[in-house]
Formats: C-alpha cells, structure tokens, sequence
C-alpha cells in the first residue's frame, strides 16, 4: 500500500499530486516509494478554491494525454462528484452524481460508495 502524499511524474516537466491516486496490481511501486514513475488508473481531486481551475482544466487534460482512464472531482461545497472517463477525445464527463447515488468505477469491481455517507458531515 502506497501513502500520501506521493507525487506522479507525468512528463519532464509536469509533478502532480493529486489528492487520491489508485494503480492497479501491475503498477505498484515498492514500499516507501514517494514518486509514482507512472500514470495512475484513477486519481481523485477535491475541491479547493485556490486549485479547482487547473483541477477541472489543465490537471485533467494532463491525466488524459498521459492514460489516467479515470478522474473523480469531488466537490464537497456542492455534494457532488463529477465522474470522468478516458476515451477518444480525453476525459470526458460521464456524469455528476450528488447524494441518493453511489460512485463506482469498472477499475473497482464490487467499490460501490453512497454519496449520502460521503457528504453526510457536510450536513450535520
């Protein structure tokens, strides 16, 4: 298991550190590591005002060019997580969901998370 903060060597010039990432069994780096030296599977961003503009922008255009099939936005102002999924033209959004939904992912057969138990402190 690999702790953050970690950081993502996308390219020569580009050091990410998302606030989430997941690679699957193949890409795990050894123990201790604090650089990942390949694209995650999934990486998930959360909400901040002083990064939320490169997150929906240059971040996720970054994550697509370099093979990240998947980036959850979480947005916790609004409860709501905007899903995007690689294909053709990018990471395009597949969906916003917001509480009565659950976030899953084909990456995570059988991870199925109520948005309601996610955003439930927000509410309190």
């Amino acid at each position: 298991m690999v702790w953050l903060p970690i950081d993502i060597v996308i390219d020569d010039y580009n050091v990410l550190a998302p606030d989430l990432a997941w690679v699957g069994e193949e890409k795990v780096p050894p123990p201790a590591t604090r650089l990942l030296p390949v694209s995650p599977d999934l990486v998930v961003e959360v909400r901040s005002p002083s990064t939320w503009h490169r997150d929906i922008g240059v971040k996720r255009d970054l994550y697509a060019r370099h093979g990240v099939r998947e980036l959850w936005l979480v947005d916790g102002m609004a409860a709501s997580v905007i899903v995007c999924r690689l294909g053709s033209r990018g990471l395009g959004i597949l969906g916003e969901l917001g509480p009565g939904e659950a976030l899953e992912s084909p990456l995570l057969p059988g991870f199925s998370l109520a948005l309601e138990a996610l955003f439930a402190e927000r509410r309190a």
